[in-house]
């Protein structure tokens, strides 16, 4: 058995494998976006007698963390094994040379199953929420921020410069968001026909003044009892207020449009409390990005604290000590003395954006010591949000 990284010109074989293991068959040309995607050294595979039985890849991204700082970020994909290469230790071998060779000092990664990345330090960190609107019963409150002007992008496409700006203007807002490299907005962007199912073009609604966007498709039917349009959201990127109403209030007047959903919501999304009747939308939360910390000195010092904290942390077994003061930045480096609080790593990544409040962890049994100065210090103003699955 050989470990070893793909070489360039193997980057959309790899892409096929990948999808050959999730039992998928896309089109050639999401084989492109994919491939095109890659970073060829930070590709493995596990190869026997030249055929793939295991790969794990990651790519170089920047995460937002608590407070607006962000970090280096190795953002792990693309994880299959074959079910005739299981329990060999595989994926221990492929994750473990992606995290020794790495600089970044935080791992971040979508799971296909819960059950497996914990014993390799990943928490669950950033909840979603996949959100359900019915449109016939929304109202908006009197004193609901107005609507504003939007334009219409029948293809997203045609607006990636604009959206791209907006974006990258309001990443460091949330914790949770990723940077997006061209590369990753190329297969965002993309309207291929394999992926609409019953739906239209990929749409892009923009305020007019810059302060926000909303990406959707119009699916549904119009049957005997009338319309049943639905209108999925794949994103919406709007934090102020007057910003954010007004995408809501658009999306849920489109003509035809029954029922709006967004798989990818956060979990504090406001939209309940812009209505009349809250109960118009219906929230089904689920974990959905982990974080590891790979440095846990430097993960600890790259985000911001809401409160003045001066601890010493066991995490894992690596002792650490984190002072933060009261502008909210910290310095983290490794101690000797008694730990004040214990938890292990798998919990300290669960922590680190704020996701999880620490005596959520205390009541499992996973924190214990002198939590309340740490607790008070980790929480957030805003809950991550996991934007994008990657």
């Amino acid at each position: 058995m050989q470990l070893r990284a793909i070489r360039p010109g193997e980057a959309e074989r790899f892409a096929e494998h990948v999808f050959d293991a999730f039992d998928e068959q896309p089109p050639a040309e999401e084989l492109t976006l994919v491939a095109a995607m890659l970073e060829p050294e930070r590709c493995l595979v596990a190869e026997e007698d030249g055929a793939w039985v295991a790969t794990a890849g990651a790519s170089t991204r920047e995460l937002t963390l608590p407070g607006g700082a962000t970090a280096p970020c190795l953002a792990v994909a693309f994880v299959t094994t074959l079910p005739t290469h299981r329990r060999r230790g595989l994926l221990r071998a492929l994750l473990g040379r992606l995290h020794d060779a790495a600089p970044e000092p935080v791992a971040a990664l979508w799971p296909s199953e819960g059950a497996i990345y914990g014993r390799f330090g990943y928490g669950p960190a950033a909840w979603r929420a996949r959100l359900t609107v019915d449109t016939a019963r929304v109202a908006f409150r009197d004193d609901a921020p107005p609507a504003a002007a939007v334009r219409l992008a029948r293809r997203a496409a045609d607006a990636a410069g604009e959206l791209a700006r907006v974006h990258e203007a309001q990443r460091r807002l949330v914790p949770g968001v990723l940077d997006r490299p061209a590369a990753v907005w190329a297969r965002r962007l993309a309207d291929l026909p394999a992926r609409r199912g019953d739906a239209g073009p990929l749409r892009a609604a923009l305020l007019e003044d810059g302060s926000g966007y909303a990406l959707f498709a119009v699916g549904g039917e119009i049957t005997p009892h009338g319309a049943e349009g639905i209108a999925r959201v794949t994103e919406l990127v709007a934090h102020a207020p007057e910003a954010r109403a007004a995408l809501w209030r658009f999306l849920c007047s489109l003509d035809l449009v029954r029922t709006v959903e967004w798989p990818l919501a956060p979990v504090d999304e406001p939209l309940p409390h812009l209505l009349r009747d809250p109960r118009a939308v219906r929230s089904q939360p689920s974990d959905a990005l982990w974080v590891a910390a790979l440095d846990v000195p430097r993960a600890l010092a790259a985000r911001r604290y809401a409160a003045p904290v001066d601890v010493v942390l066991d995490a894992g077994g690596e002792r650490v000590r984190l002072r933060a003061g009261r502008d909210g930045d910290a310095e983290c480096v490794r101690a000797d003395r008694p730990p004040d609080v214990r938890l292990d790593r798998e919990a300290l990544g669960s922590v680190l954006l704020g996701g999880t409040p620490l005596h959520v962890l205390a009541a499992a049994g996973r924190a214990r010591g002198e939590l309340g100065p740490l607790a008070r210090a980790l929480r957030t103003d805003r809950a991550p949000w996991p934007a994008e699955q990657f």
